[in-house]
């Protein structure tokens, strides 16, 4: 299973925001076809939108609701100017110190070479599912492009095979064990931010840079951005948020939690300010940022050419992440009121583009004699989502809930009431392919059995622990099994 993923790493699976190269892709179905030949026997392989895959293992029982299990084949490039950074190759897969060293270790192949090799050890025995099984590996969860793989994915599944409504679980990579304070979190993510990426596009007037204007199009750029950077987002508690139960759990189970917290929990909801106020103080500030708050940043910025000449464009591209209590329409509304005003003072008209219906609503004035003219837009009309709907949990009535928890229980409990983990639900700061399946599905779990919460993700020297790997793989074995009773 280890010289598995280490192979499957060695596959240079990038995916980027305007282009998928297609030959690794292809060469990691080869892969997964040579390496799994059982798999490729009993279950049906559907490829879709070219790259992504979807496999079929059939039920005993197919009117009963189905099991999905998600993962995404894609990786994020590795910036070149980092290989040196790097302790092993980002492409050899080096196993060594009792980790699976290499780009796409920790996101997410393991969790794909997991269910991949969990369902080929079923098969190897005779398994037969009672209920249908369906493996859905995406080609560019990646990508802040316009998404295909697990978008065409989910069309296949609603249009072609009628599941609409009828799947009643589906997994996909997420967070996982997490220590805090002596207790050990099985954090199952039950929702997830929405996003927006809006594009600001600065046009002046260029010319020879020895004789510049009070600022040229990268410094009304530079404005723009102080604009929205000095008015941050601030935290925010909305009664139904799953960090509430979360924190309900913890100072249920940890041998000394902070009495404030304890006292805030048990008046909840009247204690709703009080409990905001101790979660930021309690929580790590990166943990508040990603649950309790909608995010920006400024992370593209491209204009000029040459030193000596002024730029005519200039772009900046902003990454939002919608928090539980927010809304598409509400952040839009937010950078056009902080965006606007600046932008008149500034001598610069302004021009509002494909946002949606209600929130661009505020009066922009045309100047005369304007220096130039800032475009407020989205950058793309299809890249953009609400935070999604909140997965049941902690209800008898939903299966797909308890099954994942006893699985997890079963899987990772330890003897004694003290190695007993507490299963709780997390609110992602990310997003995942899961975003596509809402119609599928109630019940869209995010958990990775394996993950360690610092395993270098989307940055130099990613790994993935051997010991939690191979517990995944355990996990997806039984969560096909508990699902088909």
């Amino acid at each position: 299973a280890v010289t598995h993923l280490s192979r499957a790493i060695q596959i240079p699976t990038e995916s980027y925001d305007d282009k998928i190269v297609p030959k690794p892709f292809l060469d990691f179905h080869a892969f997964l076809q040579e390496t799994y030949p059982l798999i490729h026997k009993h279950l049906t392989r559907t490829v879709v939108a070219n790259y992504s895959l979807l496999f079929t293992w059939p039920g005993k029982f197919p009117e009963k609701e189905s099991l999905v299990l998600m993962s995404h084949m894609d990786v994020v490039p590795v910036l070149p100017d980092t290989l040196g950074d790097w302790t092993f190759p980002p492409y050899e897969g080096r196993v060594q110190d009792g980790r699976v060293w290499g780009r796409g270790g920790g996101d997410t192949k393991s969790t794909l070479i997991g269910i991949m090799e969990a369902v080929e050890g079923l098969l190897s025995v005779g398994f037969v599912p009672e209920r249908t099984v369906y493996l859905a590996f995406g080609h560019d969860e990646e990508a802040e492009g316009k998404v295909k793989g697990g978008f065409a994915i989910s069309q296949h599944m609603e249009q072609n095979l009628g599941l609409t409504g009828k799947v009643g679980l589906i997994i996909d990579e997420g967070s996982g064990l997490l220590e805090m304070s002596g207790v050990t979190l099985a954090s199952v993510g039950v929702s997830e931010k929405g996003y927006i990426n809006v594009e600001l596009i600065v046009e002046t007037k260029g010319g020879h840079s020895s004789v510049p204007p009070k600022h040229s199009g990268i410094g009304y750029s530079a404005l723009l951005i102080n604009a929205l950077e000095s008015s941050p987002f601030t935290p925010e508690l909305p009664i139904d948020h799953p960090i509430v139960s979360s924190m309900t759990c913890f100072v249920e189970h940890a041998p000394n939690p902070p009495l404030p917290l304890v006292n805030a929990i048990r008046n909840w909801p009247h204690s709703r300010p009080d409990l905001l106020a101790l979660l930021v103080q309690f929580l790590p500030p990166d943990v508040v940022t990603s649950m309790l708050e909608t995010t920006q940043a400024v992370d593209v910025i491209h204009g000029g050419l040459k030193v000596n000449a002024l730029p005519e464009k200039v772009t900046t591209l902003v990454n939002h992440r919608i928090g539980a209590h927010d809304s598409l329409k509400g952040v839009q509304e937010r950078v056009i009121s902080l965006l606007a005003p600046v932008s008149r003072k500034l001598g610069l008209n302004v021009t509002l583009e494909g946002f949606v219906q209600g929130s661009s609503d505020i009066n922009v004035v045309e100047i005369t004699n304007a220096v130039g003219r800032v475009t407020i837009k989205p950058l793309s009309k299809s890249a953009v989502l609400e935070p999604s709907p909140i997965s049941p949990y902690n209800t008898a009535a939903d299966r797909g809930w308890r099954v994942l928890e006893g699985t997890i229980h079963n899987v990772f409990d330890q003897k004694g009431a003290e190695g007993r983990v507490i299963v709780s639900p997390l609110f992602m700061g990310g997003n995942t392919d899961t975003k596509s399946y809402w119609n599928l599905s109630k019940s869209i779990y995010r958990f990775s059995p394996g993950w360690s919460g610092d395993d270098n993700i989307h940055t130099v020297d990613e790994w993935t622990d051997i010991k939690g790997y191979l517990k995944g793989i355990y996990f997806y074995s039984e969560v096909i099994q508990n699902w088909s009773e």
